[in-house]
């Protein structure tokens, strides 16, 4: 699951993974984060940290809480 307020970079991020064989989401916000997280489980959530709302490191937070051991990778 790719989480970044930038369309440009998230879609980037999206097509690059894709094209490597990935499945990858896309979230554009944190909120729809935690709803996509609660829908798909997925194998990893690469998040941007500056993003208006709730920011990336009070994602990584809830995910810690709610889905022990899923990984999460910040990117900035």
């Amino acid at each position: 699951l790719v989480v970044d307020d930038s369309g440009t970079m998230r879609r980037s991020l999206v097509m690059t993974l894709r094209m490597g064989g990935y499945q990858a989401r896309e979230a554009a916000c944190a909120e729809d984060a935690l709803l996509e997280i609660s829908r798909c489980r997925p194998a990893i959530v690469l998040t941007d940290i500056v993003m208006p709302g709730m920011g990336g490191l009070a994602l990584i937070e809830h995910v810690q809480q709610r889905w022990p051991g899923l990984p999460v990778l910040a990117l900035t």
